[in-house]
């Protein structure tokens, strides 16, 4: 949840995390550079549930993932792996 401030929850879905968080690092693993994401904050506020997601509802690890052996796996096709 985001706005604590104003007694209305306001939720941000899977997609949304990764598209802000998860999207942009894709490029930067294939061209070499490490990288890390930290989840932190309050016990029970959905650290885990942000990361790992649900099998529904993937969240910014497997969405991750995914995206970056997508790309590997395109790249391999068209030759341009290394």
């Amino acid at each position: 949840s985001v706005g604590a401030t104003d007694r209305k929850e306001k939720v941000v879905e899977q997609r949304d995390v990764y598209r802000l968080l998860g999207a942009d690092v894709i490029d930067q693993v294939v061209d070499g550079f490490d990288v890390t994401v930290l989840a932190y904050g309050q016990t029970g506020s959905g650290k885990t549930y942000s990361m790992y997601g649900t099998p529904e509802n993937p969240g910014l690890i497997p969405r991750t993932c995914n995206a970056l052996l997508s790309k590997l796996l395109a790249m391999s096709k068209q030759n341009d792996l290394f």
